[in-house]
């Protein structure tokens, strides 16, 4: 059963989503059977919160509970729902989280890859790295194109043919390659058959002829003043050859405009002739077209797959050696290698049983959020899921399809229900936006242009009202009005407003005059917590300690902690040498006062010998000289400081080195794990693009739109694909550059017109997002630049529908009352005065992050880790996991478990060691269940990995037997060390004679593995 959702913005989709999940539960799917699949941590999150919150509302047998279960039953009133059992199930999952099955796409790739295709291609370790970190894999291609001279000299003659001699694009060529690989993959390449054409040179001179009897008619002047001045040169040209290679070289300049002088050929005498003319000349620059298609644009193309095969070979083998990759790396090799048939994963278009063995889950029951954001890569991945499973759900909303530029692709998600042969629901009422805005949205899209394609949608009956303003601006600073709106409106209250924009350089120019009118704000990049005022610092000096990064120690040095001016600034940048060679140990103090330098004084000193100490020493004690030797405390003390500050090192206290902290901070970057504490309540308006709202609502929003008339130039590259009606395989392509825009056209082929109009819909796309984000108050700020407002104004505002009024600058608000707007920012400022008292209990804040109490645990639980481990037994200790993880899934030794065990246990340490080390880890674990049969008897009831909570505080038991009949239990702890804690033992006895009340005979046992 496929079923696909069709959810416009603010209808519900997460809710139905979960709602969808829970009846996968009810009819006896098991919870990790069932895959979920969006686009953004955030989103999993939230669908995982949610789906838990249900349950356990349903078995709270709460009024809210009986009110899901009725949406439960509109959507399917088949179902029998079990209190009893969902309790069971809802404990479950509590206890198994890391088996509830809900990832990112990437997230989702990325567990297959390392499950399935890395083994495959003997790569057991491997770390995922941003485009950022990734420009270093491309300009180390280059180098190695330029030091091979048979890949450089095809690299060259393609450069010095078509692109500028620049270092900086060959590296953006190279790029651009990389990132369309995914075409590549999927087009089946074959050499372009050359088009039929009559020689150009021919139909040329018919056309000089047609003009020569115009000239004859007029019988004025001479003829090579019936030629435009650039084409007289033709006329001079006596060998016909000499002609042809004079127009193929000029050809943009014959094809952009006609060879004769419009002025001399006028008049009725001469209508029928001219008439002629143009028709031969149209027909003469198709033929041309078709000539440099022939000559320069099918050679070209080739000439593309052959540098990208260069390309390809030699970025794989730096990846492969390095083992560091990119999202869209493991997409494209998991695509790559999936279908491989030695692999034996995928048979007749579905995966196989070896497959979902590998991955260590069957699955059941595939749901994709956001689906119109699914690549044409990814789908070809996923519909062999899809294939393989007894039910697909696919949410989405085509209208919210901006990722375009990545893969993305609209008219997968608007066909769906023809590709997948599944039923379709509409989710048309929206419980985010008021009654005015729903109203407004569907005037404004459903007249905005005619491929569009929109359908009106309702509101909830209960969010009757809403506030709607616009302002259409040209030749006059629309940012300033825009800022000058939200003084006269919100009257200091900012709390859930946001600004959106299309990109950053706009957020970046009303963020200034945000700051010069002193008004709070934050922007998508600081929500992390390394972006904190009071951490960004810390984490500067603790990457120079890593990297040496000059540059790190250098913005150490001017942040809020050290400050120092502009002039010592340049001093350590003119002694860098010096400087570094001090820290670093070559130099010593005594060296560097001979060499007198004029930036040494005595606090310099103090500082270059604080920060060589700090460098120089063990990572666990870094954070408190932090706080001690340059006085962070003193400095910062608001609550979210100390807040963030406090959390941060919270965080630190969790790593035994600083690389393995530092690669944490760079792979959860966007994690709501490094999320800065009390984001949510900070009184500042949130300046964000509109791709960054996705998935966001705000009760005001402000949005900047930009209105250009012009259209940028093609530039560059381009990889055009048309695919089949099912999008899996490619009907038509074209790998082209831009300069050749026109000979394609003129050939016939819509590939560039096709481009555009899916840019154009992207574009109004992306203002359906932003417009659809507001709740309450929506305010739009059209920039039309300096173009006059005149007919693009018409062309994009109703004037009839939206009483919004034209004219150069002037300010018309919709007739609608703001008195909603102002009593909740009355509420909004009294909570706010709230929150201001509160904040001058500074002693309160620094009790509650008490940081020596920190301080002094962290140093106890340290203690035991001074000796750092040993690869060796780093290794060990994984081996040892790996033997505990098959025994942990095994209940009496019967071969059924044995098999699942170990199909689990290769599926999770394989990729970490190496198929050979999980076999010896299995082989170990048997011969152990081998020995110690008299614990596998099935006379006991078993708990594996068995939780006590006691005192508030949670026991974890290895293996727990109960004999009912003789009233007996056996504790037992595995060993794989020779560290053995019987204190530990004693204490889950004295727990479990307490909870049993004495009424078992328990002994413990430890059991050397």
């Amino acid at each position: 059963m496929n079923k696909i959702i069709k959810a416009s913005a603010g209808t519900g989709k997460t809710y139905r989503l979960s709602l969808e999940y829970l009846i996968r539960l009810i009819k006896g799917e098991p919870f990790n059977n069932i895959f979920v699949m969006t686009f953004t941590r955030k989103a999993t999150f939230e669908i995982r919160q949610r789906i838990l919150l249900h349950l356990e509302t349903i078995i709270s047998n709460s009024k809210e509970g009986k009110d899901i279960i009725d949406n439960l039953k509109k959507i399917d009133d088949n179902i029998n729902i079990d209190i009893e059992n969902l309790k069971q199930i809802y404990n479950e999952m509590l206890k198994n989280k890391d088996k509830i099955n809900i990832y990112t796409i990437d997230g989702f790739l990325n567990m297959v890859f390392k499950k399935v295709i890395s083994p495959y291609i003997n790569l057991y370790n491997y770390e995922i790295v941003n485009t950022e970190e990734n420009k270093e894999f491309t300009e180390r291609v280059l180098k190695k194109i330029v030091n091979n001279k048979v890949y450089f000299k095809e690299f060259n003659d393609f450069f010095m043919e078509n692109i500028e001699r620049d270092i900086d694009e060959y590296i953006k060529t190279i790029d651009t390659i990389i990132l369309n690989r995914w075409k590549f993959l999927l087009v089946n390449h074959e050499p372009k058959v050359k088009l039929g054409n009559i020689n150009p040179i021919i139909i040329y001179e018919e056309a000089v002829k047609k003009l020569d009897e115009i000239f004859q008619i007029k019988g004025k002047g001479e003829f090579f003043e019936y030629f435009k001045k650039d084409f007289r040169f033709y006329n001079e040209i006596e060998n016909l050859e000499k002609k042809a290679e004079y127009i193929l070289r000029d050809n943009k300049k014959f094809l952009k405009a006609n060879f004769w002088n419009g002025n001399k050929i006028k008049g009725k005498n001469v209508v029928g002739l001219k008439g002629d003319l143009e028709d031969i000349y149209e027909e003469f620059k198709k033929n041309l077209a078709i000539e440099i298609y022939n000559r320069e644009v099918i050679p070209y193309e080739k000439h593309i797959f052959n540098i990208a095969d260069i390309i390809f070979k030699l970025y794989d083998e730096i990846k492969i050696k390095e083992k560091k990759f990119t999202h869209s790396d493991i997409g494209n090799y998991t695509y790559k290698y999936l279908t491989d048939e030695n692999l034996g994963v995928v048979k007749n278009g579905k995966f196989t049983n070896y497959f979902y063995e590998l991955i260590g889950n069957e699955i059941d029951t595939i749901f994709i959020d956001e689906f119109q954001d699914t690549s044409i890569l990814q789908w070809n991945i996923l519909k062999l899921i899809i294939e393989s499973s007894k039910s697909s759900i696919v949410v989405g909303d085509e209208k919210q399809s901006i990722y375009s530029w990545r893969g993305g692709e609209k008219r997968l998600f608007e066909t769906m229900e023809n590709i997948i042969d599944g039923n379709v629901e509409v989710l048309d009422k929206s419980y985010r936006s008021d009654s005015k805005i729903i109203n407004y949205i569907n005037n404004f899209f459903g007249k905005i242009n005619e491929n569009f394609r929109y359908k009106p949608i309702s509101y909830y009956e209960k969010n009757i009202g809403g506030y709607i303003e616009t302002f259409a601006g040209s030749k006059i600073d629309v940012k300033n009005e825009l800022v000058e709106k939200i003084k006269e409106k919100l009257n200091g209250n900012y709390k859930n407003v946001a600004i959106l924009a299309r990109g950053n350089r706009e957020l970046n120019e009303i963020a200034l005059i945000l700051g010069n009118n002193k008004i709070p704000y934050v922007t998508e990049s600081n929500l992390s917590i390394i972006e904190h005022r009071t951490v960004k610092p810390i984490y500067f000096i603790l990457n120079y300690f890593l990297k040496n990064s000059y540059i790190d120690l250098l913005n150490f040095l001017r942040s809020d902690i050290i400050n120092i001016d502009e002039n010592y600034l340049k001093l350590f940048i003119k002694n860098q040498n010096i400087v570094e060679d001090f820290i670093n140990g070559v130099d010593d103090l005594e060296n560097i006062n001979i060499k007198k330098l004029d930036f040494i004084d005595e606090n310099i000193i103090k500082l270059l010998e604080e920060i060589k100490k700090l460098k120089n020493m063990e990572f666990k004690d870094i954070n408190k000289e932090l706080i001690e030797k340059f006085g962070i405390l003193n400095k910062y003390t608001s609550i979210s400081d100390l807040k963030n500050i406090y959390y941060f090192f919270e965080l630190m206290k969790n790593f035994d080195s600083l690389k393995e902290f530092m690669e944490f901070l760079k792979k959860k970057s966007e994690n709501e794990e490094l999320k800065q504490i009390g984001i949510e309540e900070t009184n500042a308006i949130k300046l964000m693009t509109i791709h960054k709202s996705k998935g966001l609502e705000f009760s005001t929003l402000f949005f900047y739109w930009k209105i250009s008339s012009r259209e940028k130039p093609e530039k560059g590259l381009k990889f055009f694909t048309e695919f089949d009606s099912k999008f899996h395989n490619v009907e038509k392509y074209m790998f082209v550059n831009s300069k050749y825009k026109n000979i394609i056209e003129t050939c016939g082929f819509e590939f560039f017109s096709n481009a555009k109009n899916v840019s154009d819909i992207e574009e109004i796309n992306n203002l359906y997002v932003a417009l659809t984000r507001a709740s309450k108050n929506l305010f739009i700020f059209a920039d039309f630049g300096n173009s006059k407002l005149g007919k693009n104004f018409n062309t994009i505002f109703s004037e009839e529908d939206t009483n919004i009024y034209k004219g150069e600058g002037k300010f018309v608000a919709t007739p609608i009352e703001i008195k909603d707007v102002e009593d909740k920012i009355v509420l909004d400022n009294k909570e706010k005065s709230k929150s201001n008292n509160k904040d001058n209990n500074k002693t309160t804040i620094k009790e509650e992050y008490n940081f020596n109490k920190y301080f002094k645990n962290l140093k106890e639980e340290r203690l035991e880790l001074e000796n750092s481990m040993t690869l060796e037994k780093e290794f060990n200790r994984k081996l040892g996991l790996a033997i505990h993880y098959y025994l942990e899934n095994i209940i009496y030794g019967k071969e059924d478990e044995r098999k699942r065990a170990k199909k689990i246990t290769y599926s999770k340490y394989g990729n970490m060691l190496g198929y050979d080390k999980v076999e010896t880890a299995i082989e170990r674990a048997n011969n152990f269940i081998n020995k110690n049969k008299e614990y596998y008897d099935e006379k006991y009831n078993v708990f594996n990995e068995y939780e006590i909570e006691y005192n508030n505080q949670k026991h974890r038991i290895d293996r727990l037997l109960i004999d009912e009949k003789n009233r007996e239990i056996y504790i037992l702890d595995y060993k794989s060390g020779h560290v053995m804690d019987k204190a530990q033992l004693e204490r889950y006895k004295d727990i479990l004679m307490e909870l049993t009340e004495n009424r078992y005979a328990i002994e413990t046992k430890f059991l050397s593995l």
